[in-house]
């Protein structure tokens, strides 16, 4: 079983890539939920909590012997900014080994304004995805795989999947909500990039609403033979917020949260497993990439 300890000190720098979402506009967030729901846990490993918690709390796996490693974490915070981080690497000198992580997360919003009307809830965040030879393949000893989902009422979201070295994205609305991905290649073992849209939410006869958001990230290392160390990881992290324009007609509507969930993306430093830092600072390149190495890795279909 995997067992919890306190998130590791080593950061990365995130760069905040969303407009508005640390703006006052989206400061119409209310702290007391009308109906209140959390939950997060892992599919293959019997942990998680389904009451927020102010820490953020990350739950390890290891198998170590002197050929072999298997090693899993799995990190989820509630507050300041809800997000799922997974982490899994293996080696197996001899013959092959797989080291899986994943977790996944729920919460509410409650939203309270006009009766029977339809409400413009807007949505953004942060996804990274990250691995051995995600995008291409340039060595024969490894197999990784990385995922993220999110969706908003079940039927507004996405998800982002890499597997036998490619990497495809797919979205889906209804027609009242839309939803949009801007994604960077880093290099061919690590994608990043940033989710918007909107999505209509319709209050009852008393002027309240809720919805369901749903967020999930796994991540896989599959090694055959090798002393090296193969690793692969996932991160997302969702922020909501009233439609600014909107609201200013409607100033009395708002959105709310369960106590103890917050409603923001990362703050500049985010708590990765001390064991993937040099891989996360990958990320401080970011806006000095160009478009051309993508380009050419999707002319070779290894990227949609």
């Amino acid at each position: 079983m995997i067992s919890p300890k306190n998130s590791s000190k080593e950061t990365i720098k995130l760069a905040l890539l969303l407009p508005c979402l640390t703006l006052s506009l989206c400061a119409n967030t209310s702290w007391a939920s009308v109906t209140s729901s959390y939950s997060e846990g892992s599919i293959s490993n019997t942990m998680g909590n389904s009451t927020p918690h102010n820490n953020s709390i990350t739950y390890t796996n290891k198998v170590i012997d002197t050929n072999s490693l298997e090693l899993e974490t799995v990190t989820f915070s509630s507050t300041p900014a809800p997000y799922i981080l997974v982490s899994a690497k293996a080696y197996n000198r001899y013959g092959e080994t797989m080291a899986q992580a994943d977790g996944t997360m729920s919460y509410s919003i409650d939203i309270s304004g006009p009766a029977s009307t339809w409400i413009p809830v807007g949505f953004g965040g942060r996804y990274w995805l990250f691995g051995q030879d995600l995008a291409a393949q340039t060595i024969d000893e490894v197999q990784t795989a990385s995922k993220v989902g999110f969706s908003v009422g079940g039927e507004t979201g996405f998800s982002y999947d890499c597997g036998n070295h490619l990497c495809t994205s797919n979205t889906r609305h209804t027609g009242r909500s839309d939803i949009w991905l801007n994604e960077t290649l880093i290099s061919y073992d690590s994608f990043a990039g940033t989710f918007g849209g909107v999505t209509e939410i319709l209050t009852d006869a008393s002027g309240h609403a809720t919805q369901m958001v749903y967020m999930d990230a796994l991540s896989r290392s599959h090694a055959f033979g090798s002393i090296l160390t193969f690793y692969a990881g996932a991160f997302i992290d969702p922020e909501f917020y009233i439609d600014p324009t909107w609201l200013a007609l409607n100033p009395g509507a708002t959105l709310s949260l369960p106590l103890g969930v917050g409603n923001a993306i990362t703050p500049a430093a985010v708590p990765v497993p001390a064991a993937l830092w040099l891989l996360g600072s990958g990320l401080l390149g970011l806006t000095s990439l160009t478009h051309k190495r993508k380009e050419l890795l999707c002319s070779q279909k290894r990227c949609l």
